[in-house]
C-alpha cells in the first residue's frame, strides 16, 4: 500500500521525538512500497495457484490406484515356507500379501521400521530387484489397468513428482509411461508401484502446487532449506501485509473536505481494498505459516503407543505365516490383497478387492466387523491411565475427521476423552485412523479452517465452498 507524507506532517516534526517519528513513518512507507514490488507478485501467485489447487491436487498414489493394478491372489502352496530360526522369530508390526509378477509375496513391516519382501512360493527373501524384475512389475501394473503403448523411460533418483522424503526408501526409481501421458514409478527396493501422474496433473501442478509450496525439485530436495525458505519468505510477506494495514489505518481520517482517504484514483482503490482484503490476506499468510509447523509449534504427539495397544503384541513371522495358512482357503475369489489386522493381540486379516471393497477374515472365513463391544474392550488398553471415554459410531464427519479433498473411511468409532483428545478407529481393520490432541486441534482451526475454509460441514458443501473461496481469492 503506497502513501505520501504531507508537508504539514513534516513541519510538525520539530522536536527530536517528532523528527524520529517522521523518519520512522517515511521508512515504513518505503519498506512497504519496495517489499510490495518484490513480494506482491509472489503473494499474487499464491492466490492464483490456490485457485488451481482447489481442483487439482498434488499427485499422490492412493489405495484405490494401488489395488486396481494388482492381480487376483493365488495362494495355493503359498504357505509352506520353511523358515530359518532367525527368520521365524522376526517381530512383524504389519504385513500385506499381494501378487508380484505372477507370484505371491508377503510385504513385511518389522517392528524396527524395516521393510522386507518374502516370496511365499519360493521361500526366499527378495531384498533386491534387478532391472528385469522391475520392468516386469511396471508392465504388469499397466496391463492390469488396461493401458497401451507402455514403455520404460528412465532410472532416476528423484524428479518433481518423487522429490519428498516419503520416497527415500524406494530409491532409485524406475519411471514408465504410456501413450496418453501417464507416468508411473516402480521402487527398486520393493518392486511395487509407488507414484502415478497424468499429463493433466503435471501441467496444472506446475501452475498450482509447485508455485504455491515453492516446490521446485532443486529446492525441495533439501528439506530443511526448503522449509526455512518457505517460513521466512512467509514471515517477510506477513511484514509487508502488516505495514500496509498500519499505513492504511493511519491514513484513514476525516478531513475538512469530508474525504476519509487522502488518495484518489487507483491509490484510492488500493487504500480501501487493501484495508478490507489485507486483513484476509493476513489470515491466509498466518495460516500458511502454521501449515509448515514452524519450529514444531503444533507438532502434537504421535499416538503410536495407542496404535500399538490396539494391535497388541507383534506377531513373529512364523505366527503370521501360520495365520495366513489358516485363512488362505477361505479368501474371497476377487481378493487382490490381504493385510494384517490384529485386534488386542488376536489375529485378524482384511481382504481387499480391486475396487477397494474390504472384508474382515478369520480362520472360519468372513468375520463380522468390529462392534461396540469390541471398542468397549479396547478402552482398557488404549489409555491404561484413563479408562473412561465417550464412544460414538460416526457415519459422517465431525469437526476433526471429515472428507475434504482427501478420502476418509466411514463409519468409524470415535473415542472422546475428558481432556479433549479424540481417537478414530476403523471397525474393519481395527486400525487407529486419526487422532488429535490439543496441539493438533489448534492446527486444525488455525490452518485448515483459516487457510482452506473448513469451518463447518455446511461451508464445505459444493458449490458453497467454491463460491466462497473463489470470491475471496479473486
Amino acid at each position: 500500500m503506497q502513501a505520501t507524507v504531507s508537508a504539514s506532517e513534516v513541519s510538525r516534526g520539530s522536536s527530536p521525538e517528532a523528527s524520529r517519528g517522521s523518519r520512522l513513518w517515511r521508512l515504513t512507507i518505503l519498506v512497504h512500497r519496495y517489499l510490495g514490488i518484490g513480494l506482491g507478485i509472489l503473494v499474487f501467485l499464491w492466490c492464483t495457484s490456490g485457485i488451481i489447487m482447489m481442483y487439482v491436487q498434488y499427485p499422490a498414489f492412493d489405495r484405490t490406484e494401488a489395488l486396481s493394478g494388482l492381480e487376483p491372489l493365488r495362494l495355493d502352496g503359498c504357505c509352506d515356507a520353511e523358515l530359518t530360526a532367525p527368520d521365524a522369530v522376526l517381530a512383524v508390526a504389519a504385513y500385506r500379501v499381494e501378487m508380484l509378477t505372477g507370484r505371491a509375496v508377503m510385504r513385511l513391516t518389522l517392528t524396527n521400521g524395516a521393510g522386507r519382501v518374502l516370496d511365499l512360493a519360493a521361500n526366499r527373501w527378495l531384498d533386491t530387484f534387478d532391472e528385469q524384475q522391475v520392468h516386469l512389475a511396471g508392465q504388469a501394473y499397466a496391463m492390469r489397468r488396461g493401458w497401451t503403448g507402455t514403455e520404460f523411460e528412465e532410472r532416476l533418483q528423484r524428479d518433481q513428482w518423487t522429490v519428498s522424503r516419503s520416497f527415500d526408501a524406494h530409491r532409485p526409481l524406475y519411471k514408465f509411461s504410456d501413450d496418453v501421458g501417464r507416468e508411473w514409478y516402480v521402487s527398486s527396493q520393493s518392486g511395487k508401484v509407488v507414484q502415478l501422474t497424468t499429463a493433466r496433473e503435471r501441467l496444472w501442478n506446475w501452475l498450482g502446487s509447485v508455485v504455491h509450496w515453492l516446490y521446485p525439485t532443486a529446492l525441495r530436495r533439501h528439506a530443511a532449506v526448503w522449509s526455512q525458505t518457505v517460513i521466512w519468505v512467509t514471515i517477510v510477506a506477513l511484514f509487508l501485509t502488516v505495514t500496509g494495514l498500519v499505513i492504511g489505518i493511519k491514513q484513514t481520517k476525516a478531513s475538512r473536505s469530508g474525504r476519509v482517504s487522502p488518495h484518489r484514483g487507483w491509490m484510492l482503490w488500493h487504500h480501501w481494498i487493501g484495508l478490507v482484503f489485507g486483513a484476509l490476506t493476513l489470515t491466509w499468510l498466518i495460516s500458511g505459516l502454521f501449515s509448515m509447523n514452524p519450529w514444531g509449534a503444533f507438532e502434537g504427539r504421535s499416538f503410536q503407543a495407542e496404535a500399538e495397544r490396539l494391535r497388541g503384541d507383534p506377531d513373529t513371522l512364523a505366527m503370521a505365516i501360520a495365520e495366513l495358512e489358516r485363512v488362505a482357503p477361505r479368501v474371497p475369489p476377487a481378493t487382490v490383497r490381504l493385510a494384517s489386522a490384529n485386534w488386542l493381540g488376536q489375529p485378524g486379516i482384511v481382504a481387499s478387492d480391486a475396487i477397494g471393497s474390504r472384508t474382515r477374515l478369520n480362520a472360519a472365513g468372513i468375520a463380522p466387523a468390529l462392534a461396540g463391544g469390541d471398542m468397549q474392550a479396547a478402552l482398557a488398553h488404549l489409555r491404561p491411565s484413563t479408562r473412561e471415554a465417550d464412544l460414538t459410531l460416526l457415519g459422517e464427519g465431525d469437526g476433526y475427521y471429515y472428507r475434504h479433498h482427501e478420502p476418509k473411511e466411514f463409519p468409524v468409532f470415535r473415542f472422546t476423552y475428558a481432556d479433549g483428545e479424540r481417537l478414530y478407529v476403523s471397525p474393519v481393520s481395527g486400525r487407529l485412523l486419526h487422532a488429535v490432541d490439543s496441539d493438533q486441534k489448534w492446527y486444525r482451526w488455525l490452518f485448515e479452517a483459516l487457510h482452506r475454509g473448513d469451518f463447518h460441514a455446511l461451508v464445505r458443501l459444493r458449490p458453497v465452498w467454491d463460491i466462497m473461496m473463489l470470491t475471496l481469492l479473486l
